[in-house]
């Protein structure tokens, strides 16, 4: 009856959201860890009630010594299963620059985007849960990001599609063990030198003695604040239409008209023109260079540069 119970609560998530549809081919990421071996069991055996077709990647990053481990048992698992498997293997420059765990992600998406064509799959299934999301919006909120960055794991983001986002880590250990299935431990995630490892060991759990559903909450305040966050998007895009310009080929900002605005929607209006989340710092110096800054004087922020080219107007290059 609990599985049975997990199953609709999946069937439900996945159609309020309209995540999966009659016909879809879905490609999952499967690490071999417990969220992914879940959410590929869960496809498996619920597929011929969704009518779709089921297919799997498993990504070796060649990080750890348990990489070759953590493949084979993947490799055993979808023989079982009858699921055609793709097994991709991504190497991270020895000398990097920046975040290794932002790097491996770039690089994992683009393994998972070609053998999502390989196989003709019109979607990507992803296993993030309530649990992960609760994390990375309590990251970003120490980070000092605002409501941009607190809506946070979209449960569809263009292809991609995240159908156990409605589970907790919790829920999704006890289904596994329900079913009597194995699954894949990463002993990187036992590492608090790393901050999300850091929060998912000592913050949450410290949160939920006070307060049960903590996880849960704050994944619900994620959704909240990523509906409320695209709504101020679509105002910002209408801004846009009334401050953007094109001429020669080229794109104009119009500060007066940006000035006219809220200054809740100005900010919105860069991040968009910048496509990328800059400070809130970086951002007020932005709409203060549009105001004061000279002529021929240029400013650099996310994927775009600002060029001032008169009194009230900006040049636009994305870069």
């Amino acid at each position: 009856m609990i599985t049975r119970a997990f199953e609709q609560n999946f069937l439900g998530f996945a159609a309020s959201k309209k995540l999966l549809a009659k016909g879809d081919k879905i490609l999952v990421g499967c690490s071999g860890g417990p969220d992914s071996v879940c959410l590929l069991f869960l496809l498996e055996k619920l597929r011929k009630i969704l009518e779709m077709e089921v297919f799997c990647c498993h990504v070796n990053h060649n990080i750890r010594p348990t990489s070759k481990r953590d493949e084979d048992y993947v490799t055993s698992l979808c023989e079982r299963l009858g699921t055609p498997l793709l097994c991709k293997e991504i190497c991270l420059p020895k000398e990097l620059k920046g975040n290794l765990e932002e790097e491996a992600r770039i690089l994992r998406h683009r393994a998972l985007d070609e053998a999502a064509e390989h196989f003709g799959c019109n979607k990507i299934a992803l296993a993030h849960n309530a649990t992960d999301r609760a994390e990375t919006l309590l990251h970003n909120i120490a980070r000092g990001a605002g409501l941009f960055g607190a809506g946070t794991m979209h449960p569809k983001t263009g292809k991609i599609v995240r159908p156990l986002l409605f589970a907790s880590k919790r829920n999704i250990l006890s289904y596994l063990l329900l079913l009597g299935e194995s699954y894949c431990t990463d002993e990187t995630n036992e590492d608090i030198r790393y901050s999300r490892n850091r929060i998912r060991k000592n913050v949450i759990p410290e949160l939920e003695k006070i307060f049960v559903q903590a996880g849960a909450n704050i994944s619900r305040f994620a959704d909240i604040a990523q509906e409320e966050s695209d709504y101020l998007d679509l105002l910002a895009r209408n801004a846009i239409k009334q401050c953007v310009f094109e001429k020669e080929g080229c794109t104009f900002l119009d500060c007066n008209k940006l000035f006219e605005q809220d200054f809740v929607i100005q900010r919105r209006v860069i991040r968009i023109l910048a496509n990328s989340s800059p400070s809130f710092s970086a951002v007020d110096l932005t709409l203060i260079f549009f105001g004061k800054g000279e002529n021929g004087k240029s400013k650099i922020v996310g994927r775009a540069k600002f060029v001032k080219v008169g009194k009230n107007i900006v040049k636009v290059l994305p870069l």
